[in-house]
């Protein structure tokens, strides 16, 4: 089996050397968060040399790409007739034409490429279009949650010059271009492919499918949940967690990302517990003063990007202020609670006073686990570097982050926690 990460870089390789036809840039998000745009990728299977649009060379170590985007400007357009499958890892597909026989769907997807699904595999198939937040959407939803022991056809009826849904258990056989072979009660019917709404399948509980080792997004809204992958020439062929194969023209991805599944991000996920002390009244708990004042997501407190200023640039020897995709602005006695699921064994992250108010700013920055004691350090706005977090939190639950006035009160002690995240 070729390595993960080669394979995605010889996609990425494949697809920079276009990347400036049809005004496409592509930009690799590392996992420190740093986002460069470039034309031409060189790699190995140690590294990779991203050939930037300036004509520098930056050098990439493989470890360090978390995402790839295709900024593309032509939007796909989609007809109004297309039909959409879930399948059962969550995978989401838009198509032209399904047709079932021997109970595997022949699927002609959006981008006119054909796939092969067994019908074990599909959640649903949906042949009509719901307005978001109608009465259909509501009685559509509550269909789906209902729990049935066979597979369910959903057809529309018009009661009263009112569209409505109902739901029919049974099972459900092959599907034509004309129509629907349907058994219930000891019955088998022919219905006409047009009164169909949605098809789900029944599926038992306890299957259980891999992690997540990569999320596909193309232009048209497709979004495909990756176990593995392999790339054809100009086609890129991704496997799914249900082990179904499903092509995607390389031209047509827009975004692939590594850290799905294996990456938590705290700036993305809510706290169960956020406490505020302004230096001068009571402790705050979250409310709307709270979220104006306290702490932002992604972007300072007067809606800039997050940086962090660092003498020797991150170890590339040049002085930079770097900006950053993923991160918190937090002040000075704020503290947050986060619940941390099964599996993640490391805590990584950058905390930095923000440069606009260097060199004011000084806090004290503590990181429990469990109620033990994980990280202490002091984040200064005149020290020529921001404080590196790494550090083991294997069986962690229950993750504090405290923010305490240092030797200055509250004087500039806005800081900036970057890409603070769990990795398994």
């Amino acid at each position: 089996m070729i390595n993960f990460r080669v394979m995605l870089l010889l996609l990425t390789a494949i697809a920079m050397s276009n990347t400036v036809v049809n005004g496409q840039t592509v930009r690799v998000i590392t996992m420190s968060g740093e986002a460069v745009a470039g034309q031409q990728l060189e790699i190995t299977e140690e590294s990779a040399n991203l050939s930037l649009q300036s004509g520098e060379l930056k050098a990439l170590t493989i470890s360090e790409i978390a995402k790839i985007e295709w900024l593309k400007t032509d939007a796909a357009e989609i007809p109004g007739t297309t039909l959409s499958l879930e399948l059962v890892d969550d995978t989401k597909l838009l198509a032209q034409q399904v047709t079932v026989e021997d109970s595997v769907a022949t699927v002609q997807l959006i981008t006119g490429l054909t796939a092969t699904i067994p019908t074990r595999n599909i959640r649903w198939i949906r042949f009509k279009t719901i307005p978001q937040g109608s009465d259909l959407e509501t009685d559509w939803s509550e269909i789906m949650e209902s729990t049935e022991a066979g597979d369910l056809l959903i057809v529309r009826r018009e009661v009263d010059d009112v569209l409505t849904l109902s739901g029919v258990e049974g099972v459900l056989g092959t599907l034509s271009e004309t129509s629907l072979a349907f058994k219930f009660d000891d019955n088998e019917v022919e219905v006409e492919r047009e009164r169909l709404d949605t098809l789900r399948y029944y599926h038992p509980v306890g299957r259980k499918l891999p992690e997540v080792q990569a999320k596909l997004v193309d232009r048209f809204g497709q979004v495909l949940y990756l176990r593995d992958w392999r790339v054809d020439s100009e086609t890129f062929v991704a496997k799914t967690l249900s082990n179904v194969d499903l092509p995607s023209r390389i031209a047509d991805i827009v975004e692939l990302d590594l850290e799905v599944g294996r990456v938590l991000h705290f700036a993305d996920v809510e706290s169960s517990t956020f406490e505020w002390t302004p230096f001068v009244g009571g402790t705050l708990e979250a409310n709307h003063l709270q979220n104006l004042f306290a702490m932002t997501r992604n972007s300072t407190f007067s809606g800039k990007p997050l940086s962090l200023y660092s003498e020797t640039g991150f170890g590339s020897g040049t002085t930079e202020t770097r900006t950053f995709t993923r991160g918190m602005a937090l002040r000075s006695q704020s503290r947050l609670v986060y619940r941390v699921p099964e599996g993640f064994k490391r805590l990584i992250g950058w905390a930095g006073i923000d440069p606009a108010v260097r060199p004011r700013g000084n806090v004290s920055l503590l990181i429990e686990g469990d109620g033990q004691a994980l990280f202490s350090s002091t984040v200064d706005g005149e020290s020529p570097e921001p404080v590196k977090i790494d550090l083991e939190i294997e069986g962690v639950r229950r993750l504090s982050i405290q923010i305490l006035f240092g030797e200055a009160g509250d004087l500039g002690d806005r800081l900036h926690l970057i890409e603070l995240r769990a990795v398994k």
